[in-house]
């Protein structure tokens, strides 16, 4: 396939993707052509889509396939249309998902404002939804792809809201894999990306799939560098995260020619977008300075005037915005760059018409800056405007170009753009730059360190999130990383580590915003380098962009990631214990938009100082309070300490006097905990049901667990976390009534001791196994023998000699009472285990019948063993 100067662009251009016009390339695969008559397939039309696809550079998995066109045997009414929609999704989807096509993305076609436009004349959001988006969704994840919800939005400022109103309607979120935006811009889609998060579905990518299909001639100039400016601050270059498409097509009208010998204005753009941006990998280059007020930093909304600023190889590119006002006020642009003009072999200005001007650089050791003038001597314009003449309402904008003697890395960040604050980025993820840049260490080490071209200490981490971690620390190391703070404020920052023992002063957080700084944080014992807990502090920042240091103070302890959030605080100041109940009622402090968000006032009874007007009286409650006034887009944050990780079952208790609800839990990163929790009406606001999912993977430490609503309809009492028996962990078993560990004691008998050891060693470490009917048994590392409970004597003693097999006399119940506490219950006398100050400090199992201080224990998870 000829492509031409505008389709070999492309690529260069870091779209990468495309969705060509489907009379050249086949984008829409139309039910029609292939299925002309009812039950009638042309295989071979569905074979050129993917033999088409295969010329596309780059290959048919970098382009966009489209599921319309009803055929004219059908009925626009897509609620009969049953087994033949089903049939004509599946062998399209089952071919080209296939070798050697591979494609794997699948738009189901919709335009926002009216579905009868997109090719369903039906016209009708519910049928839409309930017959086209939802199962066809279903259908393609079960055929290995991936489905793209795409459509037109209808108005700059009604866009996103149409698109969400549709999704939480028709609960349609959990059947997509793509959010896709026509040709609007990275102001929208920064909308989107928030509406997605709130509503625990941050994983959805979202594309932008017409991005050239308009007859403005600014366009292309004005929303290309905001939107890869955007997408490259949210990790563009996450797997399927943000992608750019340009969608070209012949026609009368004057717009791109994808084929063509002559150069429309687009095409002209894309060329010079080309030479700009093709030299290298692109990454967002923060900290340039301009002369104009308000002209400092990127801005997605494309009517205000901006800058945007790009690494590509040795080149940094600056794309101005100005707006009418400033090119009619004969205003000079200033740029000031953050490296010395030694390092600066040429200056330029470039706009798309393909002009080049020569610029005088001026500065010294640690700047360079260029004076771009808008008008000559004699008043006339002195810029060239995109194709066109100067817009009246958009900013028009050209571009400045440095090139360097190599390549500015410098503290640029890995991902292409700087890590967002308020959000949870990973330690790996540090700056570029290399040694005494990016990062200091003494010496390069590291099992994993492939995972990028400068990576050091890196190691793959059995986290249950995956991915890699920092090893290998040690004092005066440190690590750079650019961020980009949303609000100046005070923030809560968690870290997630791992150390086999406790480390003080561990390390310290700063930033290049001026003294900010955490403090030493110290690291609690997690039993290992790959047994992860959390731990946080707090931090001042500024807004805007800055780079934070993390700096290590003491070796011991691995580093995974790192999230800030609000200064808020759990409720009644200690993290609330899982496993446990956490109190619906009991969400942290902090406010509305950092603790809560509620957007109906429910005008209840005041429980606490920061009542949010949703919590009530209910003497069915288990508290006696309930949180009600549930609406679509409201949530509660809860701070937690989970003792140990594992699969857990969550209750939740709600109630329901209308037709029923739902809503999700979260976790800090927006990883949806649950899925959608569906509570049905239980015929009363006070008659309360427990709903329980199960296989509900937590890892230890300090978390915060948002609950979204996402619909009305209920009340919620409480969430009960039930612990799954740690069957094949090593654990540690402490007395915090006796201050000691559950020791095997050789010299006594074995007989289970607790006076003996302050910290654990192997004479205190048991494997926990599965003793059948949900009970556990111990066996001890020192003897390799089960803990059994001697019944011939009376005092019921246990030891560590007797049982190498699970009997009688060695199974336990494992009894939670919240956090880290437990009991233990034999099974054979049903008893409490207890500590016995007045027996040595033995473990007997002879008088308790519930648990108090005697029978608590708090216990260490060592990991699988």
């Amino acid at each position: 396939m000829n492509h031409g100067e505008e389709g070999d662009a492309l690529d260069n251009v870091a779209y990468g993707w495309t969705r060509p016009n489907p009379a050249r390339s086949y984008s829409e695969i139309w039910w029609g052509t292939i299925e002309a008559t009812q039950g009638t397939w042309n295989q071979a039309v569905i074979n050129n889509y993917g033999a088409n696809a295969l010329q596309w550079p780059g290959g048919s998995s970098r382009t966009l396939r489209v599921l319309d066109g009803i055929p004219s045997w059908q009925s626009n009414n897509p609620s009969v249309w049953g087994s033949d929609w089903t049939n004509y999704v599946t062998k399209v989807v089952q071919t080209l998902r296939a070798a050697p096509y591979n494609i794997q993305y699948y738009q189901i076609w919709n335009e926002a404002y009216s579905p009868a436009s997109s090719f369903w004349p039906d016209g009708s959001w519910a049928d839409y939804f309930n017959y086209v988006l939802n199962p066809t969704g279903q259908l393609i994840h079960q055929l290995g792809g991936k489905a793209v919800y795409g459509g037109y939005p209808s108005t700059p400022t009604s866009s996103v809201q149409e698109y969400v109103n549709q999704l939480d309607t028709y609960n349609a979120w959990g059947n997509i894999d793509v959010l896709d935006m026509h040709y609007y811009n990275a102001w929208h889609m920064d909308s989107l990306r928030k509406a997605a998060n709130s509503r625990g579905y941050s994983k959805l990518a979202i594309w932008q799939t017409e991005c050239g299909w308009t007859y403005d001639q600014v366009y292309v100039a004005n929303n290309y560098p905001r939107t890869l400016y955007w997408g490259l601050s949210n990790q563009w270059n996450a797997a399927d995260k943000y992608k750019l498409f340009y969608f070209v097509r012949d026609g009368s009208d004057n717009r791109s020619i994808y084929n063509g010998s002559t150069l429309t204005f687009h095409g002209q753009q894309l060329k010079e977008l080309g030479l700009l941006f093709g030299g290298g990998t692109i990454a967002a280059y923060p900290g340039v300075k301009t002369s104009i007020a308000g002209l400092s930093g990127a801005d997605p909304v494309p009517t205000n005037r901006s800058i945007e600023t790009f690494s590509v190889g040795n080149n940094i590119i600056a794309a101005v915005h100005l707006a009418p006002a400033d090119y009619n006020n004969n205003a000079n642009v200033t740029l000031t760059f953050p490296f010395p003009l030694s390092q600066v072999t040429t200056a330029e200005r470039v706009d798309l018409t393909g002009n080049r001007v020569n610029l005088t650089a001026t500065g010294g050791a640690a700047t360079t800056s260029v004076t771009v003038a808008t008008h000559d001597a004699s008043g006339s314009s002195a810029l060239s405007w995109n194709g066109g003449a100067v817009s009246n309402s958009e900013p028009s904008t050209f571009y400045v170009v440095l090139t360097t003697a190599g390549a500015r890395q410098a503290n640029v960040p890995y991902s292409g753009g700087a890590a967002a604050i308020p959000g949870v980025f990973d330690a790996c993820n540090y700056n570029t730059g290399g040694q005494n840049v990016g990062y200091n260490v003494a010496s390069v080490n590291g099992t994993a360190n492939s995972y990028r071209p400068d990576g050091v200490d890196l190691e793959t981490t059995s986290d249950a999130a995956g991915g890699y971690d920092i090893g290998w620390a040690a004092a005066g190391q440190w690590f750079k990383y650019t961020v980009n703070v949303a609000t100046a404020g005070t923030y809560a920052v968690t870290f997630r580590v791992a150390a086999p023992s406790a480390v003080t002063n561990a390390f310290h957080l700063t930033s290049s915003a001026g003294s900010a700084a955490t403090g030493e944080v110290s690291i609690p014992a997690s039993g290992g380098y790959q047994n992860w807990t959390t731990v946080t502090a707090n931090i001042t920042l500024a807004a805007g962009s800055q780079a934070l240091t993390l700096t290590q103070d003491n070796p011991g302890w691995n580093f995974r990631w790192m999230g800030f959030g609000p200064n808020k605080a759990p409720f009644g100041g200690t993290p609330a214990a899982v496993p446990g109940v956490v109190e619906a009622e009991n969400y942290d402090t902090g406010g509305q938009g950092i603790a809560y968000n509620q957007t109906v006032n429910g005008g209840q009874t005041a429980y606490r100082a920061d009542n949010n007007s949703a919590v009530g009286a209910d003497a069915s409650a288990s508290n006696g309070y309930c949180v009600g006034s549930s609406n679509a887009g409201q949530w509660l944050r809860y701070t937690v300490n989970v003792a140990s990780g594992g699969a857990y079952t969550l209750g939740f208790r709600a109630s329901s006097g209308a037709t029923g609800g739902r809503f999700h839990l979260q976790d800090e990163r927006g990883n949806n905990l649950t899925g959608t929790v569906n509570i049905p009406s239980t015929g009363g606001w006070s008659t309360y049901t427990t709903v329980s999912v199960s296989g509900v993977n937590l890892t230890p430490g300090l978390h915060v667990f948002t609950l979204m609503e996402d619909t009305s309809g209920f009340n919620i009492d409480s969430i009960t976390f039930t612990a799954p028996l740690p069957i094949g962990h090593r654990i540690a078993l402490y007395s915090p009534t006796a201050g000691y560990y559950v020791s095997t004691d050789q010299t006594d008998s074995t007989y289970l001791k607790a006076s003996l050891a302050a910290s654990p060693s192997t004479w205190e470490y048991f494997d926990v196994r599965d003793a059948g009917s949900g009970n556990i048994a111990l066996l001890s590392e020192q003897t390799g023998k089960y803990v059994s409970v001697d019944m011939n004597q009376s005092s019921r003693v246990l030891r560590a000699d007797l049982g190498t097999t699970i009997g009688a006399w060695e199974p336990f119940k494992w009894v939670s009472l919240g956090g880290s506490n437990v009991a233990l219950q034999a099974t054979i006398d049903s008893d409490y285990v207890s500590y016995n100050p007045n027996d040595v400090k033995r473990l007997e199992a002879q008088w308790a019948t519930s648990p108090g201080d005697w029978e608590t224990f708090s216990w260490m998870d060592l990991g699988l063993h």
